[in-house]
């Protein structure tokens, strides 16, 4: 990976952690992804964990995190 693309994912990780101040308050910080539980919903009971990852998979995979 060049020093363009670390860029460039450096610039969409800071708007993804700006996105999420704006909505959640100045104060939330989310630096590895926002965690939740999942709520009940069409016939399921919920209640597993829930991952929101501030990188899509496929960029994850390119980076060696994922495999």
């Amino acid at each position: 990976m060049g020093e363009a693309e670390c860029i460039r994912l450096t610039k969409a990780y800071e708007n993804y952690l700006r996105k999420l101040r704006e909505k959640i308050g100045a104060d939330f910080s989310a630096p590895y992804g926002v965690t939740g539980t999942v709520a009940s919903a069409f016939g399921s009971d919920g209640g597993a964990d829930q991952w929101t990852m501030p990188l899509s998979a496929a960029l994850m995979e390119k980076l060696g995190i994922l495999y």
